[in-house]
């Protein structure tokens, strides 16, 4: 509350106007007023709308996952206490994949949460991957989805990629629009394509993807980057994976970024986070410790100027 005594009751006055009448109003009224004088921060939103092209599946994914790759603790006992730490601070979307071999810890774990009721199987989204490698036809593509859901003793999966692009893409997609049909898949999309490659699956008489999951932070190629123009001109929601740099950069020891991030009083790999986020992208950050979980999670709770988020500020 204001400390001067004027300021306070001007303020009441004001929402006496407007005809808010007790004092638990007054005060609710000066907090919201404070945080949107002092902190300026742009709202962003937790979900985004997934199309088919233009039009709307009716589907709001998560924009902040939880990704299950490429590290020795995305599997066994580490992953599930992360998965588990994880859903306890409010995130509610999974990334894995059948090339992850993790499958049946997620599932262990899914099953352990849902029990306890930290979470529904409603609120979860979970999003997994065949690659070309595991499928050379609909059927087979359709029969590791099977064995996918079996795995994560789950009865759908919110959306199902082709996690890269290959000879028998075109067969792959057939039998995840077949799944899709079956409610098998809510969605489905690809990943590591271009917009050559969804154009080939179009040409072929087929729906173009809801999503596309590619490699994508400040530091990619150009290619990258109109990859993720033509997917907002074409309806394509991307989601970001090594979003802290990869093997492009060390992200989390730049220079620029780390003043930013002293600028704000966060953390490098938060800044790198926010900075997608500002792109429109999704993102599917993996961690282990429980800290960085969390720190990942708040990457939103903060807002780059219109500098520091533009494309190009830190390459």
């Amino acid at each position: 509350m204001p400390k001067d005594k004027l300021t306070y009751r001007l303020l009441a006055t004001w929402l006496y106007v407007l005809k808010v009448s007790t004092a638990a109003e007054i005060q609710q009224s000066f907090l919201q007023m404070d945080v949107q004088v002092h902190n300026h921060k742009k709202a962003i939103p937790q979900t985004i709308e997934l199309k088919v092209g233009n039009t709307s599946t009716g589907l709001q994914m998560p924009l902040l996952g939880f990704g299950t790759c490429c590290r020795s603790s995305a599997r066994g006992s580490a992953l599930k206490k992360s998965i588990s730490a994880y859903l306890k601070h409010g995130g509610t979307l999974i990334d894995t994949a059948i090339m992850y071999e993790n499958h049946a810890d997620i599932g262990d774990v899914l099953q352990a949460e849902f029990q306890k009721g930290s979470i529904t199987r409603q609120q979860l989204w979970i999003t997994s991957k065949v690659a070309p490698s595991h499928a050379s036809s609909a059927a087979e593509a359709a029969s590791m989805l099977d064995k996918s859901l079996q795995d994560l003793k789950v009865d759908y999966v919110d959306l199902f990629l082709i996690h890269a692009p290959g000879p028998n893409s075109v067969e792959i997609w057939k039998g995840l629009v077949e799944a899709k049909a079956a409610g098998k898949a809510k969605a489905i999309g690809v990943s590591n394509f271009s917009p050559e490659h969804i154009q080939q699956l179009e040409s072929n008489g087929l729906e173009r993807p809801s999503v596309n999951q590619i490699e994508f932070h400040p530091w990619v190629d150009q290619s990258g980057f109109d990859n993720v123009a033509w997917s907002a001109e074409h309806g394509v929601v991307i989601t970001a994976y090594g979003s802290l740099g990869s093997s492009y950069h060390d992200g989390l020891e730049d220079a620029k970024v780390k003043a930013v991030a002293q600028e704000h009083g966060v953390t490098p790999a938060q800044v790198l986070l926010r900075w997608a986020l500002h792109q429109g992208v999704a993102i599917v950050p993996g961690a282990t410790s429980e800290e960085h979980i969390v720190e990942d999670l708040k990457a939103g709770s903060f807002d780059l100027n219109a500098d520091e988020a533009s494309l190009h500020y830190f390459s």
